[in-house]
């Protein structure tokens, strides 16, 4: 049986419960069905899974990638599967957190030694980062389309993280993009839901084993959104320890934590922190400036459709106290006040934005309570949600064509 072409296991499911290890191939020059049944030609033992839930086969000398009609679905190269055509470097990725990248021949071939060392020893030289740029372009590998880009698509942005595909899409992670690398990331959770028993530590150190990500710029980890505020603590020096044992990125120059509640770092916080500072010589950051406290926030109307009327109009804020909820709707005391026609979707909005031990969260009480009707559900930054932790700079979409700006001064 030929190694190639093959599947080659890059993450597991963050709650384990896997035998195949890190690095494992599997053939499937014949084809192959993979899921929890035992006679399945790769079986998986992941609850998440399907019995039968994915199947690679061939059609006239392609390989092709199905899904099964499993519960939970499947994600090529970071886009919802159906039937797709697989090609060298794509990669697979089954619920939870477990990602097969798909070759068809030694992946090394794809890597330009040389142009990547000359942009590691020079990493602020933007000329040398174009001419990876150039090349990554010419090979057609998957940041290749990305590169010189400057709008971002938080549709398209997922399949360029590869195996991170899936928790961008569910809102675990957040990315900047420069030169088509990422830049910046936000690591947080989106909402009170855990599907693998996901934490801070566990979240950077899976971010750390990507490649793309060894040249991660600006790394924030909004600890207060996994949970009610007891662990922030407790969780901030999990990051911190895993930062001064494990191979972070390299050019990291920054790292805060918030916002929190919490004003100064422990003693074995500091500890750990001194520790990640001999280990990233190019980090910024000093103990002061490691937590970042909570403020006041505003809402910024970016735009309403023609039929809506709203206060404040498009190009306003409103403020944001922390004292009581502030709604948004058709009542004349919200925040941002909606007028439309009864039979208009914005007739039957109704979204809480308030602030609860330290985090700001918005809630969408109509879709909640079963009471939307026709209206889309409320959207944050590109992504349905009926309740989501919020962070300045966030996009809040209520209806089609009314988006609002979350800001925290």
């Amino acid at each position: 049986m030929s190694d190639f072409p093959c599947l080659e296991l890059l993450t597991f499911p963050l709650h384990g419960g896997l035998d195949l290890a890190r690095g494992a191939r599997i053939s499937f020059d014949d084809g192959l069905v993979m899921g929890r049944d035992v006679e399945n030609r790769l079986v998986l033992k992941v609850d998440t899974l399907g019995r039968r839930h994915t199947r690679i086969e061939p059609r006239h000398g392609r390989w092709w990638a199905l899904d099964l009609g499993s519960t939970y679905g499947t994600l090529h190269n970071g886009q919802q599967l159906r039937d797709a055509e697989l090609l060298h470097g794509d990669t697979l990725e089954l619920p939870w957190g477990l990602c097969f990248a798909v070759w068809f021949h030694e992946p090394a071939l794809d890597h330009h030694a040389a142009i990547e060392a000359d942009v590691l020893e020079h990493p602020d030289d933007e000329t040398r980062w174009n001419v990876w740029a150039d090349w990554l372009l010419e090979r057609g590998l998957p940041l290749g389309a990305r590169l010189r880009s400057t709008t971002r698509d938080l549709n398209d942005d997922g399949r360029f993280l590869a195996t991170m595909g899936g928790f961008f899409r569910r809102g675990w992670l957040d990315v900047e993009w420069h030169l088509g690398f990422p830049r910046r990331a936000v690591v947080r959770a989106p909402g009170p839901a855990r599907t693998g028993g996901e934490t801070p530590g566990l979240l950077v150190t899976r971010l750390c084993e990507e490649p793309a990500f060894r040249f991660l710029r600006h790394l924030e980890i909004d600890s207060l959104s996994f949970g009610t505020g007891l662990r922030a603590g407790d969780e901030v020096n999990e990051v911190l320890d895993v930062l001064s044992r494990i191979d972070a990125p390299p050019w990291l120059e920054t790292l805060r934590f918030g916002p929190l509640g919490m004003t100064e770092l422990t003693a074995l916080q500091r500890e750990h922190f001194a520790q990640v500072k001999q280990r990233q010589r190019r980090l910024t950051t000093t103990p002061e400036r490691l937590l970042h406290l909570g403020s006041s926030a505003s809402l910024e109307v970016l735009a309403a459709p023609v039929d809506v009327k709203v206060r404040p109009k498009p190009g306003a804020s409103a403020g944001l106290v922390t004292s009581e909820a502030q709604l948004i709707g058709q009542l004349e005391e919200c925040v941002v006040c909606v007028t439309a026609a009864d039979a208009h979707p914005a007739s039957r909005l109704a979204v809480r934005v308030e602030q609860e031990n330290g985090r700001w969260l918005v809630e969408d009480l109509a879709a909640r309570a079963g009471a939307a009707g026709d209206r889309m559900g409320l959207k944050v930054n590109g992504r349905e949600a009926l309740f989501a932790h919020v962070r300045d700079g966030d996009l809040l979409e209520l209806i089609d064509g009314l988006l609002l700006r979350f800001r925290v001064r």
